[in-house]
């Protein structure tokens, strides 16, 4: 009897560890599925980020703002700022707006945060 009361005890352990662990989150990055994001929130933690889906929310820059690193995967890709930084958004560029020359409409749009080679983060635009 006194072998299995010390099993259970030390499945309960076991549990509440896992239990604590599941519900813990990340204190490094931000909760992205219900509020939006800033660029640097971003580009401080890239790793922390890498992989994970985001709210953003910014001012179309088209092919020609403020991000200092050439495109990321295509020369299509276009720039979103926001009174933070510059990012480089892989995808479609949405519609209505022109990449040639925009007009720094606001454009929120959810994607995945990849890394180029160098670590530098991007978004990968998901599409409705």
């Amino acid at each position: 009897m006194f072998k299995n009361s010390n099993i259970v005890c030390l499945l309960l352990v076991v549990s509440a560890i896992f239990w604590a662990m599941a519900c813990a989150s990340s204190p490094d990055v931000e909760d992205t599925t219900s509020k939006v994001l800033t660029i640097n929130a971003i580009k401080d933690n890239p790793d922390g980020y890498a992989g994970r889906t985001v709210l953003l929310t910014g001012r179309f820059k088209g092919w020609e703002g403020p991000c200092k690193e050439a495109p990321p995967k295509t020369r299509s890709d276009w720039m979103l700022a926001d009174d933070t930084g510059c990012i480089y958004v892989s995808g479609s560029v949405p519609k209505g707006l022109r990449p040639m020359s925009p007009n720094d409409e606001p454009v929120t749009l959810t994607g995945v945060v990849r890394l180029t080679k160098q670590g530098v983060p991007y978004l990968e635009a998901q599409h409705p």
